[in-house]
């Protein structure tokens, strides 16, 4: 049953739902899904009708997703508006490593290798960008 609801897992990503309350999430879905089962089965179903039974009383995965969705908490502000950001805003802390650090010398290693990161993850999120609008628009 594991990996059954990888799509919805993939969906929550994309809406920007934090990566540990996926996880939460998900088990608590699989270990109802299990019960639903069980409980099926031991009232005399078949393991495949009481599968199919699960499924059906959980609901699809758009209908989970959406009732999901409906939970500010499960988002942040940022993700809300842009999902694609949570990519980003890893790297953005690296180009902040020489301030946090002290390090304002131009020519300090650290600078140097904060302005390359900063540089290639704005290059990256440009094209992730590019590419989603590209996607969606077709």
């Amino acid at each position: 049953m594991a990996g059954s609801f990888t799509r919805l897992r993939r969906s929550m990503i994309e809406a920007g739902m934090p990566l540990g309350e996926i996880r939460r999430l998900i088990a608590e879905l699989e270990d109802h899904r299990a019960d639903i089962e069980a409980d099926l089965v031991a009232e005399g179903a078949r393991r495949a009708d009481a599968a199919r039974e699960a499924r059906r009383r959980l609901g699809s995965h758009d209908r989970i997703l959406e009732a999901l969705a409906e939970q500010p908490a499960l988002t942040t502000p940022t993700q809300r508006l842009c999902p694609r950001l949570a990519i980003f805003r890893s790297r953005l802390f690296y180009a902040l490593v020489p301030a946090l650090a002290g390090d304002t010398d131009p020519r300090s290693p650290l600078v140097k290798w904060s302005a390359a990161a900063s540089l290639s993850a704005a290059a990256t999120f440009s094209l992730l960008v590019l590419l989603h609008t590209i996607v969606t628009v077709a």
